[in-house]
């Protein structure tokens, strides 16, 4: 395995949407990886390798985990989340092993831009109409 971590870079660093970095795991190492997200983004994170069991966590600009997979399809892994606060966010690609290595592939993808997506949900009005008293029965005029 020597070989393929003097031939691939070490993970971590900037990445944008549409972009796939290539990326060394060591042994006892995680790779952080950051992307500027818009409010209404839908972030889509996959991490592939064929040599070790991938596990993603996604961290808010706030330093807050939002989202983690592990096996998504088999030993890789991918989330999907939708971004509502604009800011820097946080990509540690893993390991499931500390003690895993080898090359993975990390993806990034936009599946689409939704601000009302993030809008807080909207409870109906509760209070009585002007034709009901408060016990509930019809009110005569």
């Amino acid at each position: 395995m020597l070989a393929a971590a003097t031939s691939v870079p070490p993970g971590g660093g900037f990445i944008s949407p549409g972009q796939t970095k290539t990326a060394y795991q060591a042994p006892y190492d995680s790779d952080e990886w950051t992307f500027t997200g818009q409010m209404g983004d839908l972030s889509e994170i996959r991490m592939v390798s064929n040599e070790f069991d991938t596990y993603l966590r996604l961290y808010d600009p706030s330093g807050v985990l939002i989202a983690f997979n592990d096996d998504s399809n088999l030993t890789n892994s991918f989330i999907s989340e939708r971004l509502c606060v604009p800011g820097l966010y946080t990509i540690e690609a893993d390991s499931f092993l500390s003690t895993a290595s080898g090359v993975y592939t990390l993806s990034l993808n936009n599946g689409g831009n939704s601000p009302a997506a993030c809008a807080p949900p909207t409870t109906p009005d509760r209070r009585p109409s002007r034709n009901w008293n408060r016990s509930g029965s019809k009110s005569t005029p």
